[in-house]
């Protein structure tokens, strides 16, 4: 630790799969209360692994190698970063529950992939002064800074090592939550309207390392967790490697282009649209709650009835959907038992008279004998 700059706004990122090359200037979008190294102490914010989604000045490195458009060029990038590694996990900041990144932090891209981006420059001064921890306390500066030679143990630090995933720990997923653009957690009833962007964070034991799979889902089943109803409404999907906390964090725009799914196996979706996360991988799974869209449809058809009454027409009411209700099989009618008919006893047979005749003749004496 004691060789590595902590990662402060204005550090200057490069992506591996930049033509020119190009550079992009980092932006600090999560907090905005604890800052490093600056004699200022007003653009020196701290880096954490929370800054993802378009966290860049410019969003872009320039053309793509990973996207050729097909007449001996490269389409031009569009920088989002998923995820972040090598962060200083032993470090929590309160007001982001981020961990700062490190010089040689990487961050990952949904086109170049895994760490294809890197910190050409962690941005600092190498110079300390008071202005250091603005609105913070000794407590918050000791977050920060790291990398000072007397760095103390804080409670925060000591409660990080107390997460530490053992090899005795059970193999799970523990949870999946879905946050906003900037980390912010989506209050229950929130809508969102189609082309958002928004975070996954995946919660993991015993699972450092692992491959796992992030899928969104359109939901038209009652209920929470995944379900055969929804077989047909995979929207979006990627991979994911578990970090060394235990935590995956995967980003989404909900497209447009998903609305026609949600309708294709159900027309008269209602005001909104439903998604939610599920992720898993060998023997484990689990999903996340569901976020709502508001539908594209209901609204044109909202705007057809106002159309129609402007015209002096008598609209057509809004078809709302019929409510969901859960599948249950048929019940099955048990037929009363009948009572086996006896079978129909075979007439008679009269019998055969025997006909008379003579059979044979013989002569007796007087004593009855045969003569």
């Amino acid at each position: 630790m004691a060789e590595k700059h902590i990662v402060v706004q204005g550090a200057t990122c490069q992506c591996k799969f930049s033509v020119e090359p190009k550079t992009d200037v980092l932006k600090v979008k999560t907090q905005n209360k604890i800052f490093s190294n600056d004699k200022e102490g007003e653009d020196k914010l701290i880096a954490t692994h929370k800054d993802i989604g378009q966290t860049f000045e410019k969003n872009t490195f320039g053309k793509c190698k990973m996207q050729p458009n097909g007449s001996g060029d490269f389409l031009p990038c569009q920088a989002v970063v998923t995820a972040w590694t090598g962060a200083y996990d032993k470090v929590t900041l309160e007001e982001n529950k981020g961990n700062p990144l490190l010089e040689d932090s990487k961050g990952t891209c949904p086109i170049g992939g895994p760490d294809c981006i890197s910190i050409k420059n962690h941005g600092q001064t190498g110079e300390a002064s008071p202005q250091q921890v603005k609105q913070g306390d000794n407590l918050a500066q000791n977050q920060a800074n790291p990398l000072f030679a007397n760095f103390p143990e804080s409670e925060t630090q000591a409660k990080a090592e107390e997460r530490e995933i053992g090899p005795e720990q059970k193999r799970e997923i523990v949870k999946v939550e879905i946050f906003d653009i900037n980390g912010n957690p989506i209050p229950k009833g929130t809508k969102y309207h189609y082309g958002k962007q928004v975070n996954t964070t995946i919660h993991t034991t015993g699972m450092v390392g692992e491959t796992i799979h992030v899928e969104m889902w359109e939901d038209d089943a009652i209920g929470a967790g995944h379900s055969d109803e929804n077989r047909y409404n995979k929207v979006a999907e990627q991979l994911a490697t578990i970090g060394e906390r235990g935590v995956a964090e995967v980003q989404f725009t909900i497209l447009r282009d998903f609305a026609k799914i949600a309708v294709t196996h159900n027309a008269k979706e209602g005001k909104t649209h439903e998604y939610y996360i599920m992720v898993y991988a060998p023997e484990v799974i689990n999903t996340s709650a569901n976020i709502n869209i508001y539908a594209p449809e209901y609204k044109e058809e909202k705007k057809r009835v106002i159309e129609e009454k402007i015209k002096g027409i008598e609209p057509a009411p809004i078809q709302e959907p019929k409510q969901k209700i859960k599948a249950t099989p048929p019940a099955v009618t048990v037929p009363p038992k009948v009572a086996s008919p006896k079978p129909t006893p075979k007439p008679a047979v009269p019998a055969t008279p025997i006909p008379k005749k003579i059979t044979y003749i013989y002569f007796t004496d007087d004593k009855n004998n045969k003569i």
